[in-house]
């Protein structure tokens, strides 16, 4: 005769909960929500008769973050059998992700192994304050995940909302929020004209100069100026670091104190929202020479944030229409490792690409160079001039600012700042007489092959930049170097100077 199996799956002590609450903005003495919500839910444990066995608050934290801290003790508790109850504000309050992280939150409500689906321990109920119940059978499932679902297309019509309001405020130069930059501080002028039935006049916030603060960035300029090495072009940003942290400078807002990141920051970026800049033009163009950064970054290929490779942001996946980036990855066989161009969204964004694609970035950049160099490289390479008519002097006062203005940055002197201001002043003059502006292409004297010999990666990019549009399609295992068959090619014809379109063409660049 054959016994039955009979297991008895592990179970938490009854009539506890776990409680979770979510706060989408940090707490503070305006934002108390966390602990009204937290209240309720107490006060419905005592009406189920329940004992509170943990409470869990993620203050600050984003719905569309599975990894939350709070949220994952709030699992946890029932995963191990601390709790045989679950129950949180709303469904929204626990994910915007929408059905992704609700099939994990059912998992655990159900005491299924997220791998194998099997059921290992007893399940848990899962309830929230607006009378959402496991109790509920079949129809519990179907209200939780279409609240899921609602919370995840209510935060993407909010990032929408968000992305549409900045860019207006961008748009119209106000302030998009926040604190604002070292130097400035923030005031409330009229936008547009006032409505023709009511009168009212529309504010927005933008940035003006903080005068207190000014002071301090402009002797900060002063001082970095004056310390640029007549050699090497170079400003020495660590005397204007110990000077900003000194007793004649002032701390920043935030920060403990300034490092060479920020100081060089605030000296040479100007906000976009502000109507007036805290240094001259000259100021900012000397400093951005001074303090530019002259030593590359091995693991970004160049310094700061400008492309690390020939083809980057060239490339877009043909299944989802994103641009591709480029991944490392180590391999013995390659020195260096071996260096791809893949789909973002392959491992990024929830991997939402279905067919992503990946080629070999060495490769593909070689056959990119041979395509544009047998197709344009014996072409004359041109560069745009401007010329004007009716003020001869125009040209020569501008070169003349230019030769001025680089040398200023390379020795901030009093004849330097003087030879600047006699520049400037002749170009006003110069520029106040009728003109007429007339681009003109003229020959360089070099092939396109030529050039491109002569540039960097980066100036290189700029040549493919109007040239290509390539989408890569996947390719198939085993087959070495590049199959064209992969690549969907946007090739631009290549450029014919005439008088008609002269003013379209960018330097570096082929356009139709």
């Amino acid at each position: 005769m054959r016994r039955s199996k009979h297991f008895i799956l592990p179970s938490a002590p009854p009539n506890t909960v776990t409680l979770y609450v979510r706060l989408s903005s940090a707490a503070d003495e305006t934002n108390m929500s966390g602990e009204g919500m937290m209240n309720d839910l107490r006060k419905k444990a005592a009406r189920l008769g329940l004992r509170v066995v943990g409470e869990h608050l993620d203050d600050g934290k984003s719905g569309s973050i599975r990894d939350r801290v709070e949220f994952i003790a709030w699992l946890d508790d029932v995963r191990e059998c601390r709790a045989s109850h679950m129950m949180a504000w709303d469904v929204d309050r626990m994910t915007r992700e929408g059905i992704n992280a609700a099939a994990m939150i059912l998992d655990v409500h159900e005491g299924k192994d997220p791998h194998t689906g099997a059921v290992v321990r007893q399940p848990a109920r899962l309830m929230d304050i607006s009378g959402l119940d496991s109790n509920d059978g079949v129809g519990f499932r179907i209200q939780f995940l279409v609240k899921a679902e609602f919370a995840r297309g209510e935060l993407e019509r909010i990032k929408a909302r968000s992305r549409a309001r900045a860019a207006r405020a961008k748009a119209q130069g106000r302030f998009l929020g926040g604190q604002p930059p070292f130097g400035w501080k923030v005031v409330r002028l009229p936008i547009g004209e006032p409505d023709p039935e009511t009168g009212a006049v529309s504010v927005g916030a933008f940035l003006a100069i903080c005068d207190e603060e000014a002071a301090i960035l402009r002797e900060a300029a002063r001082l970095c100026l004056a310390s640029v090495d007549e050699e090497t072009g170079q400003a020495n940003l660590s005397m204007v670091v110990r000077f900003m942290n000194g007793p004649d400078g002032m701390k920043p807002r935030r920060a403990k104190a300034w490092s060479r990141v920020t100081v060089r920051q605030v000296l040479t970026v100007t906000p976009t929202a502000a109507r007036e800049d805290v240094l001259t033009p000259d100021q900012r163009a000397a400093l951005r020479r001074a303090l530019e950064v002259r030593k590359p970054d091995a693991r970004k290929g160049y310094a700061g944030r400008k492309p690390a490779r020939l083809l980057s942001g060239l490339l877009w996946c043909w299944s989802c229409d994103t641009k591709m980036q480029v991944a490392h990855r180590d391999d013995p066989r390659y020195p260096g490792g071996f260096i791809t161009y893949r789909c973002v969204n392959a491992y990024s964004a929830g991997g939402t690409c279905e067919h992503p694609p990946s080629i070999s970035a060495v490769a593909l950049e070689r056959f990119f160079e041979d395509r544009y160099i047998g197709a344009f490289g014996d072409l004359p390479y041109y560069v745009r001039r401007a010329e004007v008519t009716g003020a001869a002097d125009v040209e020569f006062a501008q070169m003349r600012e230019a030769a001025a203005l680089e040398a200023l940055s390379l020795a901030a002197t009093p004849a330097n700042f003087e030879e600047l201001q006699a520049a400037q002043a002749a170009r006003i003059v110069a520029e106040g007489i009728p003109q007429e502006l007339v681009v003109h292409l003229v020959p360089s004297g070099r092939s396109v092959a030529e050039q491109w010999d002569l540039e960097d990666v980066h100036g290189r990019r700029a040549m493919l930049e109007t040239t290509y549009s390539v989408r890569v399609l996947p390719g198939k295992k085993g087959r070495p170097g590049i199959d064209p068959a992969r690549l969907q090619i946007l090739e631009n014809a290549p450029f014919v100077p005439d008088s008609k379109n002269a003013g379209l063409y960018v330097p570096g660049c082929l356009v139709a």
